[in-house]
């Protein structure tokens, strides 16, 4: 008995070591760069294996003996810890790094009311191809568009700029890109998809006669309860942005840009420039969101201003420096609602009221024109599924605005043979007044076997004009096959004339809308999962443009013709690559008035082409870039001048062949490369984004420059190449 009590106690007294050599202990597997906790990672002790909760942990033994311990979960790299560093711990921390990326997983995109010509892109593809990985750039890298360094605006498919129309969800707001650095308005961040259309668009677009461009916010909450980011772009801006979870269902997100350039230029210039050049922008937000099981509720605020200021040499200045003044700036303060509600099983309706103040003010010498409006926008639209797949579309907006304007400028005279802007006598001309805008629309979503037709109809009054309208529109698809499929619109699109045209004595308070019919045909394909491509043919004749008249300064009687075909070819979004290639083909020619014969447009450009790409090398580092290639520019050139003793200078007469843009600068080209490179810390990441911009074998044309007398024409050059710096630090 006392052998069996002594063995008892040995074993007890054994099992009691070996539970000690095998202690719990509690693991806590976070991610390396934000400390966000890892769910449903793996640990391997063993042959045992266990998976970490929601929060990241997970409870383990720790066997006796030699070891390690195996953490392993899908898009980090394996971490393996020695039995040795866990004994005598009750709590340990993991930190796993993302592994090299694979292009086994691709990201589904939504689907979206058909448009024949809509392309949707979403953030995470658009950060890493567009410049500045800003999502609103990428337009400028899709079919039918034509960009420039120097212009914010785009032009599509030959329209001017000023005919397309901007959106953030539905809030219409008159600019997204600020006019310095052209970066957009909104940050990033508060972003979820980029949408653009250059042609055929529905019924629920009117106003526009170019393309529509749609920047999509958020709809769902944030995986972070809390997220704040330093931004710091050399040598342009800085920024923070910082978004905080509520609760399980609401957020709200602060953001603030602005740039220094004011401050670097001034002291960059040589100082025997005479030329003083002071560029600013900035934009405050703030966005609230609140999801539901059967809808949404967002509200956003900002505010969005740019400013430049130039002073600079001339004979025409009125003060002892000699120096004339060139001082632009524009801003833009939205407050928008949007609440959205699935009433039942067959409506939904969004509501989004919008307030928006516009400011516009150019100075030149003494002259100015100085713009303010302001107003509420109610736009609803209701949504009913019907039989199948077929969907009604019911919508309403309107719209109230307070407009002011105050003009000082010379008034053109076409009769004039030596009409002179620097020496014309000024007319100055106040104007306000109240005006109102009403729209409605009905569409439907019809499928008949392998065919889907949408066709819509937009009725509109605009008490600017005193004029009422309707245009028919039809979307067109047709299933070839699972994978490929025909597609098309035609419609009519009319659009309002600008505040400023119909000024009583600038313009004319005639005037009536102007019209635009478009025709699109279209072959899109998928090959396979990895491969997109889409072919559209398009034509589009606009008419009752406003051109200047002797009579009456201004009046409907221009009219535009624009066609081509359009190639989009895109390897989707995988871990790795990602990219496209974009190429348009057209011509654009227009006219003054029915009796003259059609001429080069001022945005034609016969060749548009962007090759952009992004390539993971590892979980940390990414390289990418762009290759832009377009026609050059048209312009008028100047074949002969005259001397004006009166105002002892000369001035051009006539152009080439007596036609407007019949002459072509150089075609344009550029090189964009950059890279990415992620610094992580435990619970924050450093993100370095660095490259080079506007890179050439030369640098690229932007415009033309005469001497005194006209009789030597040079070329002015565009900016050299730019390198620049971007540290992000996020908490």
């Amino acid at each position: 008995m006392k052998a069996i009590a002594q063995f008892s106690a040995m074993l007890l007294a054994c099992t009691a070591l070996q539970a000690f050599a095998q202690a719990s202990i509690k693991l806590r597997i976070l991610q390396k760069g934000s400390g966000d906790p890892i769910g449903r990672a793996e640990i391997k002790v063993g042959a045992d294996k266990t998976y970490t909760d929601p929060k990241g942990e997970a409870q383990v033994t720790v066997p006796q003996g030699e070891g390690v311990v195996e953490i392993y979960k899908v898009e980090f790299e394996t971490l393996r810890i020695d039995f040795k560093k866990l004994r005598d711990q009750k709590e340990y921390e993991l930190y796993l790094l993302p592994a090299l990326p694979t292009d086994n997983e691709i990201v589904v995109r939504g689907v979206r009311r058909p448009e024949a010509s809509r392309k949707q892109v979403t953030v995470e593809e658009a950060v890493r191809v567009a410049p500045g990985g800003d999502p609103a750039q990428v337009p400028k890298l899709l079919p039918g568009v034509q960009s420039s360094p120097f212009r914010p605006e785009i032009v599509v498919r030959g329209s001017g700029p000023n005919d397309s129309r901007y959106y953030i969800d539905a809030w219409q707001v008159p600019f997204i890109f600020h006019r310095v650095g052209n970066i957009s308005i909104i940050p990033d961040q508060m972003l979820s998809d980029v949408e653009f259309s250059s042609g055929g668009f529905g019924a629920q677009y009117g106003g526009a006669t170019g393309g529509i461009v749609t920047l999509q916010t958020k709809s769902e909450q944030p995986d972070d309860e809390t997220k704040t980011e330093f931004r710091v772009n050399l040598p342009i801006y800085s920024s923070i942005y910082h978004q905080r979870k509520i609760d399980d269902n609401s957020s709200v997100a602060l953001s603030a840009r602005r740039s220094y350039l004011d401050a670097i230029l001034p002291k960059v210039l040589p100082k025997d420039m005479d030329l003083t050049v002071v560029p600013v922008f900035g934009d405050t937000h703030l966005f609230y969101l609140k999801t539901r099981d059967d809808g949404h509720f967002k509200v956003l605020a900002l505010y969005a201003y740019d400013g430049l200021r130039l002073l600079f040499p001339t004979e025409a200045a009125d003060n002892e420096s000699g120096r004339g003044k060139f001082d632009l700036f524009n801003a833009a303060c939205v407050t928008g609602v949007e609440w959205k509600k699935v009433l039942d099983r067959e409506w939904t309706l969004t509501i989004s009221p919008e307030l928006l103040r516009t400011t516009a003010k150019i100075e030149v010498l003494d002259n100015f024109i100085r713009i303010n409006a302001w107003g509420p926008v109610i736009q609803a639209e209701a949504v009913k599924r019907l039989e199948g797949k077929n969907k009604l579309y019911l919508g309403v907006r309107p719209e109230l605005v307070y407009g002011s304007a105050n003009v000082l400028a010379p008034q053109p005279d076409p009769n004039d043979p030596f009409f002179d802007f620097e020496e014309a006598p000024k007319r100055r001309a106040k104007v306000s007044g109240v005006y109102y805008d009403l729209a409605g629309w009905v569409a439907t979503d019809q499928n008949f076997g392998d065919w889907t037709v949408t066709p819509g109809l937009r009725t509109f009054y605009s008490s600017r004009i005193k004029q009422s309208g309707a245009d028919p529109r039809v979307n067109l698809r047709y299933a070839l096959t699972k994978d490929h499929a025909l597609k098309g619109a035609f419609g009519q699109y009319s659009q309002t004339p600008e505040f400023q045209q119909i000024d009583e004595t600038f313009g004319n308070p005639n005037l009536s809308f102007i019209r635009s019919n478009h025709y699109v045909l279209g072959l899109e394909s998928n090959w396979g999962s990895l491969w997109t491509t889409d072919f559209q043919l398009f034509y589009k004749e606009s008419y009752d443009l406003v051109r200047s008249d002797a009579r009456t300064n201004l009046a409907n009687k221009g009219s535009l013709i624009s066609a081509g075909f359009e190639t989009f070819i895109r390897r989707n979004l995988t871990s790795r690559l990602f990219g496209w290639l974009a190429y348009t083909y057209s011509k654009t020619r227009e006219r003054d008035a029915a009796e003259e014969t059609f001429r080069n447009s001022q945005y034609d450009q016969t060749h548009v082409l962007n090759l952009v790409g992004n390539y993971k090398l590892t979980g940390l580092w990414e390289t990418g870039g762009r290759i832009i290639y377009h026609t050059g520019d048209t312009y008028t050139g100047v074949d002969e001048a005259v001397y004006n003793a009166n105002l002892d200078k000369y001035q051009p007469r006539t152009s080439k062949g007596s036609k407007l843009y019949e002459d072509r600068l150089p075609p344009y080209h550029e090189i964009d490369i950059y890279a990415n490179r992620d610094f992580l810390f435990d619970t924050w990441k450093m993100a370095m984004r660095f490259g080079v911009e506007f890179l050439a074998l030369e640098r690229p044309v932007q415009g033309v420059q005469n001497n005194y007398d006209y009789s030597k024409e040079e070329y002015f050059r565009g900016i050299p190449p730019i390198p620049y710096l971007e540290l992000r630090g996020t908490i």
